[in-house]
């Protein structure tokens, strides 16, 4: 099997390459590759291939990479590019979190998680390595763009997988809390000073 198609984008062309009619998200969920403890190494590359493999051949038999963005260690930002698959570009549902409300009962999301939110797979395994800060610094970019372009929510909308899922994922030593905290700094940055919705 090719190489799944993939492309890196700036983050600021994260709004522009939609080519579908424009989804209501209302979330993020942040993902380490470690859930795909199968692909043959971790990079936004062997997750799409591994995603879209058979599940006969060991894969999970997806109709694209079940991520809407994918980041590598050098802070490179992907999404598929699979013609009409391509989940980003398209609008289409994710393929990266079966749930329909949190652990503790608190988020309920009666479409499910992957309907309602992005979901950002950063590739490594956050539970070994610790996140670069290239990757950190992306992954900061893409969330603030995200929210001030279309995702009109606060940072408290960014979410651990773990959070839905029995999973150690983005892993115990992703930042998450740091993360958090930084993207709702740089959200701040954006609204205006007599008060009102982000741009």
């Amino acid at each position: 099997m090719s190489d799944w198609p993939i492309r890196k984008i700036e983050v600021g062309d994260a709004w522009r390459v939609i080519r579908g009619r424009l989804h209501e998200w209302i979330g993020i969920v942040l993902h380490h590759g470690a859930a795909n403890a199968s692909a043959e190494r971790h990079d936004i590359q062997a997750y799409a291939n591994y995603h879209v493999l058979g599940v006969d051949k060991g894969g999970r038999g997806y109709s694209d990479l079940g991520y809407h963005f994918g980041i590598e260690e050098d802070g490179g930002i992907w999404i598929s590019d699979a013609g009409d698959r391509a989940r980003w570009i398209w609008q289409r549902p994710g393929g990266h979190t079966k749930a329909t409300k949190s652990l503790d009962g608190k988020i309920v999301m009666s479409a499910g998680v992957n309907d309602s939110c992005v979901g950002i797979c950063f590739a490594g395994d956050f539970n070994v390595q610790e996140l670069t800060p290239e990757a950190f610094q992306s992954g900061v970019r893409l969330c603030v763009e995200l929210m001030r372009g279309g995702i009109h929510q606060n940072a408290d909308a960014i979410y651990p997988h773990s959070r839905f899922q029995v999973k150690d994922c983005p892993g115990k030593k992703f930042p998450f809390e740091r993360f958090v905290n930084i993207v709702s700094v740089e959200i701040r940055k954006f609204v205006p000073a007599q008060g009102g919705a982000l741009k």
